[in-house]
């Protein structure tokens, strides 16, 4: 994963990359999928991250044109996006598929 490091009262959206593959492997095209996004506070000691009582934001996708195509995940933090304190978080991708509901940890968010 990337760690991404920026002002915890900054407008500037967080972008990161995810790999979309299906079961056999193959690169596919999630953007037609709903995906938000869960930050997880990293803390000592850790603690294990809860999907079920996560708070998911809503995330957009934007696509880089390959070979090979990239696939972006955009979030909005700090004032007029997702609220965020100071510290270090993992984001959690949840692509709203059907019949699977992917959860990836996707980049480490350093606010500062």
């Amino acid at each position: 994963m990337i760690t991404l490091t920026q002002l915890a009262a900054s407008l500037e959206p967080v972008q990161f990359a995810i790999d979309a593959i299906d079961e056999e492997g193959n690169s596919i095209n999630p953007t037609g999928y709903p995906v938000a996004v869960a930050l997880a506070a990293i803390t000592s000691p850790p603690t294990s991250f809860d999907a079920d009582t996560a708070t998911w934001n809503a995330a957009t996708w934007s696509v880089q044109a390959g070979p090979p195509v990239v696939y972006w995940v955009n979030i909005q933090p700090g004032p007029g996006g997702i609220t965020v304190s100071a510290g270090s978080y993992v984001a959690y991708t949840k692509i709203t598929a059907t019949p699977s509901i992917p959860i990836l940890a996707s980049a480490y968010l350093v606010f500062t």
